[in-house]
C-alpha cells in the first residue's frame, strides 16, 4: 500500500504522456473552427448575438466619432468662435457618451445571456457525454476521474468566457480598427499609409504573443492536471499517508510534478511580456511617424491641420484598441484550449452536431419478453475476452456457464480468474471478443441497453448511496417514482430485511443521508441496495462481494435477505465471493480458473468430488478460518 501511494506520480505520468500524445492532435483547433462551432452551439441565442454584434459595432465606431470631434476642436483658430465650437463639441460628446452607455449596456446584457446559456449547454453536453460513454472509455488513463472533473469545471468556465464580454470586446476592437483605417484613408491617405506601417508590427507582435501563450498552455495543461491528481489521490489516502508519516515525501513529489511546467513557464512569460510590450509601445512609434510625416504634408499644403489631427487620432485610437485585444491573448488561448478539450470529448464518436448524447440503441435490437416477474435464464457459451487497454492479456478463454431462471448461482475462484469480468459482460460494460451470451433466451447484444440495464441490478462490495433521503435512494432507477406506493416500498424493504431499522430512524424513509452515508452501517447500506433491486423489479441480481466487507452479524442479516429473495423466486441471483462458506445456500457453484469454468455443481457435490473447489476450501479453512480465498 505504501508503494502504491509513493509511485502514483510516476505511473500516472507515464500513462498520461502516452495518451496525451495520441489525443493532442485531435484537440488542436484553429480560431476559425473555434468561432464557427461556437456560433453553431449558440444558434438558439442568435437574436442576442445579432444585437450584441450590432451594439459592438456602435461601440467600435465611437472612437472614430471622437476623432472627428477632436479634429474639429483642434482645427479651430478663430478665438471669437472657440467658445461656441467648444460648447457644440461638448454637446456632441454628451450624445456620443449617451449612445456608448446604451450600447455597452445592451452589449453586455446580450452577450451575458449568450454566455450563461452556452455555458449551461456546454456543461450539460459535457456531463451527458461522460455519463453515456462506455466503461471501456473510462478505463483510459486520459479519462481518469480527476482529468474529467478538471475538464467539466475549468474547461467549461474558460470556454464560456469566449461567449461573454470577451466576444463583445473582440467585435468592438475589430470594428474600431476597420472604421479607423477607412476614415483615415478617406481623409488623408498619404499620412494614413505611412502611419499604418506600424500597424502590422503591432499585429504580428500580438499574434506571436497569443501563439506563445497558447502553445505554453497546451503543453502544460496535462502537467498541472497531473499535479492536481497527485493531490487528490493523496487526500483520498490521507489515513495511510498519516500512519506512515509520508507527508514530506509526497509533498516533494507534488513539488516535482510542478517543477517542469514552472521552469518552462518562465521563458514563455518572458517572451510574452516582451511581445506585449512591443505591441503596446508601438503606439508611440505611431505618434513619431505621424507627427513627423503629417507635419510635412500640412506644411507643403497637401492636407489641412484638421485632416492631420483627424487621421492621427483615428489611427491612434485604432492602435490602442489593437493593444487592448492583445491583452486578451491569455484568455483567448485558454478558451481555445478549453474548446479543443470539450469538442474533443464530445466528438469522440464523431458527434459533430453538438446534440445531447444519449444511449443509442443499435439496429436489429429486439425487446425482451413481456414477462416481468421471475428470474431470467443466462447462457454463456465459448466466451473470450480481453480488456481494450490490455489486449495482450486474455481474461476469459472459452467460458461456458448455464444458469436457470430463478437459480442462485455463485462464482468462485482465485484472484485474476475472471470472476468480475463476467459481471462486466453481463451488464454490457464490455462486449465479448468471442462466443455468445443469451439472457431470457435472446442474444445479449440485441437487447436494448436501457432494457438490459433495467433487468439487471448490481450490488457491489462498496454499496453506493447518493446524497438524498433513504426513500430517494431506494427509488433510484425508477422512471416514475411517484407511481410507487408506500405499501410497495415497505414490502420491498421488508423482503430486503431493512424496514425495521429504517422506521427506527428519526424521519423514517425521509431520513437524509450524505454522500458518505453517515449513520448507516455497511450491512444497512447493502440491504438498502437490495431493496432498490427489488423495487425496480429486476430479474437478475448480481452480487459482487456483497458481504465480504461486513461483520458476521451484518453478513447474517444480508444473507437472510438473500434467502428470502431466493425463496420468492422473483429473480435470478448470481454472486461472486471469496468466502467459500457463503456458497452453502447456492443452487449452483461455478469454479473458475484462468478464464474458464473448471468445476460446477452444488455444495455437497463439489465437496464429495474433492476437486478444485474442495482444495480451495481446504486451504481457505486452514489459512483464514472463514473460508476465504
Amino acid at each position: 500500500e505504501v508503494v502504491d501511494v509513493l509511485d502514483v506520480v510516476e505511473k500516472k505520468g507515464l500513462e498520461w504522456e502516452e495518451e496525451e500524445k495520441k489525443e493532442e492532435q485531435k484537440k488542436q483547433m484553429t480560431l476559425k473552427t473555434l468561432f464557427g462551432r461556437l456560433l453553431r452551439l449558440s444558434r438558439p441565442e442568435a437574436p442576442f448575438i445579432a444585437l450584441g454584434i450590432l451594439t459592438a459595432a456602435l461601440i467600435g465606431s465611437a472612437p472614430s466619432f471622437e476623432a472627428i470631434l477632436l479634429g474639429n476642436v483642434l482645427h479651430g483658430t478663430d478665438l471669437s468662435s472657440l467658445g461656441y465650437q467648444s460648447q457644440q463639441s461638448a454637446k456632441y460628446f454628451i450624445i456620443v457618451a449617451t449612445a456608448a452607455f446604451l450600447a455597452h449596456t445592451i452589449n453586455g446584457g446580450s452577450f451575458g445571456v449568450v454566455s450563461s446559456k452556452v455555458l449551461s449547454r456546454v456543461r450539460s453536453l459535457s456531463f451527458a457525454t461522460v455519463l453515456n460513454r462506455p466503461i471501456s472509455w473510462h478505463d483510459k488513463p486520459s479519462h481518469s476521474s480527476t482529468l474529467l472533473i478538471t475538464s467539466l469545471n475549468n474547461d467549461t468556465a474558460n470556454f464560456g468566457s469566449l461567449t461573454g464580454v470577451m466576444l463583445g470586446t473582440i467585435c468592438a476592437v475589430f470594428v474600431n480598427l476597420f472604421v479607423s483605417i477607412v476614415l483615415a484613408l478617406s481623409t488623408a491617405w498619404r499620412i494614413a499609409l505611412v502611419i499604418l506601417v506600424t500597424l502590422p508590427l503591432m499585429l504580428l507582435a500580438g499574434y506571436y504573443r497569443h501563439k506563445i501563450i497558447s502553445d505554453f498552455a497546451t503543453r502544460h495543461e496535462t502537467a498541472y492536471a497531473q499535479s492536481a491528481s497527485v493531490a487528490l489521490d493523496s487526500l483520498a489516502q490521507i489515513r495511510t499517508i498519516a500512519s506512515f508519516t509520508l507527508e514530506g515525501r509526497l509533498l516533494k513529489r507534488y513539488e516535482g510534478a510542478l517543477r517542469v511546467p514552472y521552469e518552462s513557464s518562465r521563458k514563455a512569460i518572458l517572451k510574452g511580456c516582451l511581445l506585449l510590450s512591443l505591441a503596446l509601445s508601438a503606439s508611440y512609434l505611431l505618434y513619431a511617424l505621424g507627427y513627423y510625416y503629417g507635419s510635412r504634408q500640412v506644411s507643403e499644403g497637401h492636407y489641412s491641420t484638421k485632416e492631420f489631427y483627424l487621421v492621427l487620432t483615428a489611427l491612434l485610437f485604432g492602435a490602442q484598441a489593437s493593444g487592448q485585444l492583445f491583452t486578451l491573448a491569455p484568455n483567448i488561448a485558454k478558451g481555445r484550449i478549453a474548446a479543443g478539450n470539450i469538442f474533443g470529448l464530445v466528438d469522440g464518436d464523431g458527434n459533430e452536431d453538438l446534440d445531447v448524447v444519449v444511449v443509442k440503441e443499435k439496429d436489429g435490437e429486439v425487446e425482451m419478453s413481456e414477462k416481468r416477474e421471475g428470474g431470467v435464464g443466462v447462457e454463456i457459451k465459448g466466451v473470450g475476452f480481453a480488456y481494450p487497454e490490455r489486449l495482450d492479456k486474455v481474461v476469459l478463454d472459452g467460458l461456458d456457464m448455464s444458469i436457470k431462471p430463478g437459480e442462485f448461482a455463485m462464482i468462485v475462484g482465485e484472484n485474476g480468474s475472471g470472476k468480475s469480468t463476467v459481471f462486466g459482460l453481463l451488464e454490457r460494460f464490455y462486449n465479448p471478443t468471442a462466443g455468445t451470451i443469451t439472457i431470457d433466451n435472446q442474444p445479449h447484444s440485441t437487447i436494448p441497453l436501457s432494457t438490459l440495464r433495467q433487468t439487471i441490478s448490481l450490488v457491489s462490495q462498496d454499496a453506493t448511496l447518493f446524497t438524498g433521503t433513504i426513500r430517494e435512494n431506494i427509488l433510484l432507477g425508477i422512471s416514475n417514482p411517484d407511481s410507487i406506493t408506500q405499501h410497495q416500498l415497505e414490502s420491498a424493504c421488508k423482503l430486503a430485511n431493512c424496514h425495521t431499522f429504517i422506521t427506527a430512524l428519526p424521519e423514517s424513509y425521509d431520513t437524509p443521508i450524505g454522500g458518505k452515508n453517515v449513520g448507516l452501517s455497511g450491512g444497512q447500506r447493502q440491504r438498502i441496495c437490495i431493496a432498490r433491486a427489488i423495487i425496480r423489479q429486476s430479474r437478475l441480481l448480481l452480487l459482487d462481494e456483497a458481504t465480504s466487507a461486513l461483520d458476521s452479524q451484518s453478513e447474517e442479516l444480508v444473507n437472510q435477505s438473500l434467502e428470502e429473495l431466493r425463496r420468492s423466486g422473483r429473480m435470478t441471483m448470481v454472486g461472486i465471493t471469496h468466502r467459500l462458506e457463503s456458497c452453502r445456500g447456492a443452487d449452483r457453484i461455478f469454479v473458475m480458473e484462468q478464464g474458464k469454468v473448471v468445476e460446477t455443481g452444488g455444495w455437497e457435490e463439489l465437496c464429495e468430488r474433492k476437486g478444485k473447489f474442495w482444495r480451495l476450501l481446504s486451504v481457505a479453512r486452514r489459512n483464514g478460518g472463514d473460508g476465504s480465498v
